[in-house]
């Protein structure tokens, strides 16, 4: 089997993935789509990756939150309707990708709007990034 290169963008379909709970369980998630979130030299000895989950369960369709990216048929290479929600971002072992063959690749377009869901749903603090960032090249 061949581990694919995971670049930024690229979604594989996972038939069923483990995750490790807090308390020692085990969450098991079948059948999803699967968006690689990095990507880059500094992360290819990485044994995880940061992913988010699409789904094309009409249930879940219903309640959209804020944190939700949902990308149309017709809009990628996406076979139907598929929301992403990006309000909980899981670390998984790239092992679960071996052997598998890349779906398709989301356009910049639609990485942007991941990229915006993403800061908010994790509440990260642009302000304070970029006053971090303006101390660190005014030295």
């Amino acid at each position: 089997m061949i581990m694919p290169i995971l670049e930024r963008g690229d979604i594989y379909f996972l038939q069923r993935v483990a995750i490790p709970t807090i308390r020692g369980e085990e969450e098991v998630i079948l059948d999803k789509f699967t968006l690689i979130l990095q990507s880059g030299r500094m992360f290819l000895k990485a044994k995880e990756v940061d992913v988010v989950f699409g789904t094309t369960s009409k249930k879940r369709m219903v309640k959209n939150f804020p944190t939700d990216v949902i990308i149309k048929k017709g809009e990628s290479d996406l076979p139907r309707k598929t929301k992403f929600i990006c309000s909980k971002v899981y670390l998984i072992p790239k092992d679960h990708f071996y052997g598998l063959t890349k779906y398709c690749t989301l356009c910049e377009g639609i990485m942007a709007k991941i990229d915006k869901v993403l800061i908010e749903g994790l509440c990260i603090n642009l302000e304070s990034i970029r006053k971090m960032l303006e101390l660190k090249y005014e030295n």
